[in-house]
């Protein structure tokens, strides 16, 4: 238990350490705990044919950012997604980019900023639909982390972080740890 408490907390200083704003990838890991956790009667019960229809639905992504910063470019999710948010460390300030702005320029919609306290484990998650790209801001008091739980409707498959030839964030997975352990302690 010690050990693993250990690897966790190294992981957690690694990812308050992020220079640069990242997003980790664990959607193949958490496609692997849905796959071992819906039987086949789940499946049926949802009109879903093959388990890979909901597999490939689903995402989970950590966004790392540093005090201050934001993504380089906005998270888009097809309409009618869902994207779960928690703030693991630190603030952030989410918002939706919506065109028409004066002179048609951008402008920022829906602002909201969450901050979490220390050992306060009750901050409440958020929820936003897909459509309008979206955006995370770092509050400038520290770095932040965020875990971003993505489902997308019936029909779609959500598409690797790495094939997305248009995003210009630095995007890991296959990290060689075991996220599993960070998240007992989180």
């Amino acid at each position: 238990a010690l050990e693993r408490r250990d690897e966790a907390a190294r992981w957690t200083r690694w990812m308050r350490a992020c220079p640069s704003p990242m997003i980790i990838d664990l959607s193949q890991e958490l496609r692997d705990a849905v796959n071992g956790t819906v039987r086949d009667s789940d499946l049926e019960r949802v009109d879903l044919e093959d388990r890979s229809e909901l597999l490939d639905r689903v995402g989970l992504r950590i966004i790392l950012l540093p005090s201050g910063s934001s993504l380089q470019s906005p998270i888009r999710t097809p309409a009618g997604a869902m994207a779960y948010g928690k703030m693991l460390f630190g603030g952030a300030t989410r918002f939706r980019i919506l065109s028409g702005g004066k002179f048609g320029t951008p402008r920022r919609a829906g602002e909201r900023t969450v901050i979490q306290s220390k050992g306060n484990d009750i901050e409440k998650s958020w929820l936003q639909y897909g459509g309008p790209e979206r955006n995370y801001e770092a509050v400038d008091v520290g770095p932040c982390g965020i875990l971003e739980t993505i489902i997308l409707p019936k029909g779609l498959i959500l598409p690797s972080m790495h094939d997305d030839e248009e995003e210009s964030v630095m995007a890991l997975s296959n990290l060689g740890w075991n996220p599993h352990f960070l998240f007992d302690f989180f």
